[in-house]
């Protein structure tokens, strides 16, 4: 059976794994967050956050679902958040997998920077160059981290 939550249209976006889910009768949620990594409200956000865990709980109140069998996979900007995830909410997951996910958005940034790619996008999710706008250079420290427990980078 597949649950999907707030996925996109087209079906044929879905990983290789996520077919393998259904095929295998597993529940499977596949978030398309609030819109493309390079706004706000998609690259890490609290709103990415609580939707993730908003599906959960809901596939958990209407599906038979062990909840000491939930998993979490993802893959690039969904390695990221399976990151995030982790990090923010590690009571949920029985076991967590991130393939090729960022772990430091400021050093995506510093390398993308470098190769001229991507760095406007990041700027525009963070809100402006981390390296001119306290709010930004913020912003663009790794989330999974509650702000407490953020040490400022060389410390």
């Amino acid at each position: 059976m597949e649950i999907q939550y707030a996925a996109a249209a087209d079906n044929s976006q879905q990983p290789d794994y996520a077919r393998w889910c259904i095929q295998n009768d597993w529940y499977f949620i596949h978030p398309h967050f609030r819109g493309p990594r390079w706004t706000p409200t998609a690259l890490g956000s609290d709103l990415v956050v609580q939707d993730v865990v908003s599906a959960v709980h809901h596939m958990t109140q209407t599906c038979q679902v062990d909840t000491k069998r939930i998993y979490l996979i993802g893959g690039s900007g969904g390695g990221h958040a399976a990151l995030l995830m982790a990090g923010r909410r590690p009571d949920i997951w029985a076991g967590v997998s991130a393939w090729c996910g960022i772990a430091d958005i400021r050093r995506w940034w510093e390398e993308r920077t470098a190769a001229g790619s991507y760095m406007r996008q990041i700027e525009q999710a963070c809100g402006g160059c981390p390296d001119t706008n306290a709010r930004a250079a913020e912003a663009i420290q790794f989330p999974a981290l509650p702000s407490s427990a953020r040490k400022p980078r060389g410390s």
